[in-house]
């Protein structure tokens, strides 16, 4: 009987405005609160827990540098080349133009010669570029694919504490709800 008379007691319980209003405060502030938490865990999880920096080791540094190297003198090698195919072009067409114009042009099929000479040795710089850069690529892309490996575990974990901390902070505001509740 003792229970019925609790339960009747608990019944006749009455809430005045302000108990309600308060109420809705405090659930406001609470929501507000642990939308706050769950945001701020990101900023803790990535600012105590930062990726290390990775490093190349010696051999790696040397098969990257290598590479960039590499990939400079193939930038300088097609500019070169580029620009001797242009001239080549400027002197054949001065050439062809003396040419047909029924005039001998010694010296225009020189400049034209010279220029073929030099298209022909800018174009080999270029492909022995090339071939430099093929072959110093593989060990630089090795370098940066562990690095990167390095890095993403890194990520991983700190995601891994992140999700960690968010877990504990749900299951905290579920405990705390469910004791409130008794």
């Amino acid at each position: 009987m003792s229970t019925r008379a609790t339960r009747i007691d608990v019944e006749e319980i009455e809430i005045t405005r302000t108990e309600k209003l308060l109420a809705v405060v405090l659930t406001a502030f609470l929501l507000i609160g642990g939308i706050w938490a769950y945001t701020k865990i990101d900023d803790i999880g990535r600012s105590e827990y930062q990726p290390p920096q990775v490093y190349f080791t010696p051999a790696e540094e040397t098969a990257v540098a290598r590479a960039d190297e590499a990939r400079q003198r193939l930038g300088r090698a097609d500019a070169a080349a580029q620009q001797a195919r242009q001239d080549l072009e400027l002197a054949r067409e001065a050439y062809r133009t003396a040419l047909d114009a029924g005039r001998a042009a010694p010296g225009l099929e020189d400049a034209y010669r010279d220029s073929q000479r030099r298209f022909d040795a800018a174009q080999a710089a270029a492909q022995t570029a090339r071939v430099e850069v093929a072959t110093a690529q593989p060990a630089a892309d090795a370098a940066y694919q562990r690095a990167s490996e390095e890095a993403l575990e890194a990520s991983r974990q700190s995601e891994l504490v992140t999700f960690g901390l968010r877990l504990a902070l749900l299951l905290t505001a579920l405990g705390v709800g469910y004791w409130l509740l008794i």
